[in-house]
């Protein structure tokens, strides 16, 4: 991968994870959103195509017109929601996916396996390969559980390592 496409990944990494505030706590949707959406802007991405009937914020349909985030099968996209594991895994494969960088092998196998998501498995799966995102000492992932902000950095550091 090209140097710029590593610079441009890691950078919208820290923007997808990052919060206004480090302490301890969880991160929430739509603080992952207004971070992200810094990132796209000004690429030619129509925020328009997108739209969720709990929400009319321009940077979340931002972000949901590029495929990073999709909402829920009911329309809405819950922006006080927090963000768990596995859908912090998913966002990571799709926005990788708009820079082409691939994950070989599986990656770790997890206790809790059973307890991932269907739509979620391939985004576990490419985060655990690129070793972004890590299981607990227990081997299981925790994929429902929610993704503190302790974690989003942690990612972002491993990606840094593995794709800087």
């Amino acid at each position: 991968m090209k140097m710029i496409q590593k610079t441009a990944l890691l950078l919208a990494l820290v923007l997808l994870l990052s919060t206004a505030a480090l302490a301890a706590g969880v991160t929430t949707a739509a603080e992952t959103i207004g971070g992200a959406a810094e990132f796209c802007e000004g690429r030619g991405i129509d925020p328009a195509s997108a739209s969720f009937s709990d929400t009319a914020d321009a940077d979340i349909r931002l972000i949901a017109a590029t495929g990073i985030v999709t909402g829920y099968p009911d329309g809405t996209f819950r922006p006080d929601a927090a963000i768990v594991r596995q859908d912090a895994a998913i966002m990571l494969k799709r926005l990788a996916g708009l820079f082409d960088v691939q994950a070989a092998g599986g990656g770790q196998s997890f206790t809790d396996a059973a307890q991932i998501s269907e739509y979620a498995k391939d985004g576990v799966s490419f985060a655990a390969a690129l070793g972004l995102m890590n299981g607990h000492a227990n081997g299981s992932f925790a994929p429902r559980a929610q993704i503190t902000r302790e974690q989003a950095v942690i990612t972002v550091m491993n990606a840094w390592r593995k794709l800087g």
